[in-house]
């Protein structure tokens, strides 16, 4: 496809193929912008203990059959996750331990076990408990229970 045809002496213009390269890119750029969105929805919220003191780190993550996305918690006990949501139902885990050594030459075999900031329940969907319905941007907070 030419937007010009060409022949040794005349460069003319075509209209009617110059107005398919128009129709094609448009509706080349319409379905980008459709397929780039898919509907999701931006999700959020504060993790906390009962006591309403902030987990200072860890993650959140979100998982259904088809989807799953993570956060990460920061100091003030916030999370965002970052790409779009779909709308459904989420099984929730929150991960959160305290900082672990990051010198590479630690010796893994006599290291002290890592310590969690919440209840080991937490790190498994099928026993944290904890669902979140997505219908729109969602501000979902979780309270966690110290480990025991």
């Amino acid at each position: 496809m030419r937007l010009y045809n060409y022949h040794p002496f005349t460069l003319t213009f075509n209209p009617f193929v110059a107005m398919r390269f128009i129709l094609f890119f448009g509706l080349f750029l319409v379905v980008c912008c459709i397929g780039c969105n898919k509907g999701g929805f931006s999700v959020s919220g504060k993790v906390t203990y009962p006591d309403g003191t902030p987990v200072p780190r860890g993650e959140v993550m979100f998982t259904s059959d088809s989807f799953s996305a993570g956060g990460h918690v920061v100091g003030d006990g916030n999370y965002n996750i970052n790409i779009r949501v779909p709308a459904g139902t989420y099984r929730v885990t929150v991960r959160a331990m305290a900082d672990t050594p990051s010198d590479p030459m630690v010796d893994l075999d006599n290291a002290s076990p890592v310590q969690l900031l919440v209840d080991s329940k937490y790190n498994n969907p099928e026993t944290s408990g904890l669902v979140c319905e997505v219908k729109g941007t969602t501000t979902f907070n979780i309270t966690v229970e110290a480990p025991n």
